[in-house]
């Protein structure tokens, strides 16, 4: 468990770097917004999570169609 929360750390003190120091906005408001961008975060790394799944499993619509379209084109082949 520490590695997880040292790397939640290390994306939560991001999170607030890059709002008060790389977009200007200083660190009142960078604390004050910390807790939308957390949100954010965490619902970003749930879709994107969500969409590796479906690709991995193949139940992603692209996936589909490219696996019908290969095993379609071996039925040919002489490998089958």
């Amino acid at each position: 468990m520490i590695v997880p929360g040292g790397f939640a750390g290390l994306q939560a003190a991001a999170l607030l770097w890059n709002q008060a120091v790389l977009q200007g906005k200083g660190w009142r408001r960078a604390i004050l917004v910390f807790p939308v961008e957390c949100l954010y975060s965490l619902a970003k790394t749930g879709a994107v999570l969500a969409s590796l799944g479906e690709i991995l499993i193949g139940r992603h619509r692209a996936v589909r169609d490219s696996k019908k379209r290969w095993l379609a084109g071996r039925k040919g082949s002489r490998w089958s």
